[in-house]
């Protein structure tokens, strides 16, 4: 993806590890398939104070826990709800074919959700990963050019098909191969100029919010700074170099803390944010509660099923079965 930073080479807070608990690092009781009513929070509806943001909250759609898994917190009057999903970066954990095709599946999974969210009149405006305000409208301004090559090269195709028909039906004057000729030409120059951006082609294949970004159906925002930035790709290289993931965890924190402050000053009740798989706000959002009591914010953590071992999904809907099966009961 583009502007991503890699910090998952550190795995810095367990993830696999805590999948292999089952729990994903969250009680079962706030853990369900994306949506699921009987597990929709940590504090029921008759407890928490209603909000916007919690009407959104209440309004997240429901997916089959083969799509993804969900923690959610419901906070007695929040202000603002987020909503992540955790993603996979490409380079995560190396770039052999293997690899890739983990990440592209995740991928997937995350633009099925994205779109689902947007069908259920969830926000257009994604918070990408590695992204800075800047760097969010340079995006914009490169979809635009990339739409001005694609439409004239549409054209240029119509126009070229309808000459290469003259020419077969014995039309073959020489202004017409003159006409062809220059077709061609153009057709040529301006595939070199769309296929010369090599990192956006690879991310349009590899990144789910850039596809979708492309195809005009969201608007990236950037809930990061350049100074940020900065500090973790030299974090990164003292990792490198010592393995000491202290400075890596510290501006990851800071990072995760910044974004809460762009979500909480945004004119919109609801955040949908996409950042890598190591990204956990729990700890985050819940110092943040305590601290800014009045720009409080309820969470929703969605993770790809992709992330979770097949016999896990298979032990956790399990439970999740007996869950509701006992409520029936009740």
């Amino acid at each position: 993806m583009i502007g991503a930073i890699r910090t998952s080479i550190l795995s810095r807070r367990g993830f696999l590890g805590a999948l292999g608990k089952l729990g994903v690092g969250m009680p079962l009781a706030s853990l369900a398939s994306c949506g699921g009513r009987e597990n929709s929070a940590t504090l029921p509806p008759t407890i928490a104070k209603r909000t916007e943001a919690n009407d959104w909250f209440h309004r997240f759609p429901e997916f089959p826990i083969s799509r993804c898994l969900a923690g959610k917190h419901e906070e007695p009057g929040a202000k603002y709800l987020m909503v992540n999903i955790r993603m996979r970066h490409e380079g995560d954990e190396d770039t052999s074919p293997e690899e890739d095709d983990k990440t592209i599946k995740v991928q997937q999974s995350v633009k099925l959700i994205l779109e689902t969210l947007m069908a259920n009149q969830f926000p257009k405006r994604i918070y990408l990963d590695g992204t800075t305000p800047d760097s969010a409208k340079n995006l914009m301004n490169t979809r635009a050019g990339i739409r001005d090559y694609t439409q004239l090269l549409r054209d240029v195709d119509t126009a070229l098909e309808m000459v290469n028909e003259k020419v077969k039906a014995g039309q073959a004057s020489p202004q017409l191969r003159e006409e062809q000729r220059k077709l061609l030409e153009h057709r040529v120059a301006l595939k070199a100029k769309l296929s010369n951006n090599t990192e956006l082609n690879r991310s349009m294949q590899m990144d789910a919010v850039v596809q979708l970004f492309i195809e005009g159906k969201i608007t990236i925002l950037g809930g990061e700074t350049k100074e940020l930035i900065n500090e973790t790709e030299r974090a990164l290289e003292i990792y490198k170099q010592t393995h000491d993931a202290r400075p890596v965890d510290e501006t990851s924190e800071k990072r995760e803390n910044h974004l809460l402050s762009v979500v909480a000053a945004a004119p919109f009740p609801v955040a949908v944010t996409v950042y890598g798989r190591d990204d956990d706000f729990r700890n985050n959002i819940n110092a943040w509660n305590t601290q800014h009591p009045d720009r409080k914010i309820s969470f929703i953590d969605v993770i790809p099923a992709e992330f979770v071992p097949p016999e896990k999904l298979k032990a956790l809907e399990k439970q999740l079965e007996e869950i509701r099966e006992k409520s029936k009961l009740r």
